[in-house]
């Protein structure tokens, strides 16, 4: 394959993971593998956005999820060397703290700072209270309370789940919007949507609804009849790119007219899409060789 030139300023359309400098400046790094160094930045990345949308414990700490099946998608390595990735980030490098959640949950992930060194005990009082806040559940769990940090004007967004009345609410404020821009960067939006076979409509109820889950206090999420965690469901989206969101228009365009639910549709659809676009444009490749 050839590839073309750069020319003036055409690598800002290029997005980029961040490789943090004192990985080669540091001599406790210089035996740090580079796997280990792009891993660590994959999850840095992933930190980012959790803390951005409010992924706290109850001590401020931010967390992520990162599971060994993405280990293996951003490596592109074997479950056992996924695993043996994860050991040494952890046990032989301290750069991440896991801890299991049980129940066949992902463990949770803590990706260790690199500049600030360890202060025992430390707890973000801001952040601690603003987390506190958003654990402030009501005793009917088909209605979870999320208070913005100003609590004068407190806005939430109903979000329609199932066909069922059951609602869960968002914060409705600038991380919606911080998240949303992750993923319409992630997924080339700028360039999808110029594309003539694209419903730019359709794109834009994608992001909206991957955005209103993230950003969502419900915990449990129906795909295709099935109880999927928070934690399941935002693990799969990382897993999305520009092709899934091309896949899922085309779906919705070929079914629209016996789409009665939208957003559940959509859910289901992006959660299944890594899943199923093989295999659809497989059996659409032999349909075509067929009829021709």
């Amino acid at each position: 394959m050839k590839y073309d030139y750069f020319y003036r300023l055409v690598t800002e359309y290029f997005l980029f993971y961040r490789l943090p400098k004192i990985f080669f400046e540091k001599d406790e790094f210089i035996d740090v593998s580079l796997e280990i160094k792009v891993l660590y930045s994959l999850m840095l990345e992933r930190s980012n956005l959790s803390a951005t949308n409010g992924w706290f414990d109850n001590k401020g700490r931010v967390y992520i999820i990162f599971t060994i099946d993405d280990v293996k998608k951003y490596i592109g390595c074997s479950d056992k060397k996924a695993v043996n990735l994860m050991n040494d980030l952890e046990k032989v490098y301290f750069l991440i703290e896991r801890k299991r959640q049980g129940l066949g949950k992902p463990n949770i992930i803590y990706v260790k700072n690199l500049i600030k060194e360890t202060v025992d005990n430390y707890v973000d009082k801001p952040v601690e209270k603003h987390f506190l806040k958003c654990k402030n559940y009501s005793s009917d769990m088909s209605k979870i309370q999320c208070s913005n940090t100003n609590n004068n004007n407190t806005n939430y967004i109903n979000n329609i789940l199932s066909g069922e009345d059951e609602k869960s609410t968002v914060d409705n404020s600038l991380s919606s919007d911080k998240t949303r821009k992750y993923f319409k960067d992630k997924f080339e939006y700028d360039i999808i949507i110029k594309k003539p076979y694209i419903d730019k409509k359709i794109v834009d109820e994608i992001i909206s609804v991957i955005v209103k889950t993230y950003c969502s206090n419900k915990e449990i999420f129906l795909i295709s009849g099935i109880e999927k965690s928070k934690e399941e469901v935002i693990s799969q989206f990382m897993n999305i790119n520009s092709n899934h969101i091309e896949y899922v228009v085309e779906c919705v365009m070929k079914n629209i007219n016996s789409i009665k639910n939208m957003h559940q549709y959509l859910l289901t659809a992006i959660y299944n899409a890594p899943i199923t676009i093989e295999e659809y444009y497989r059996n659409l490749v032999h349909t075509e060789f067929n009829n021709t």
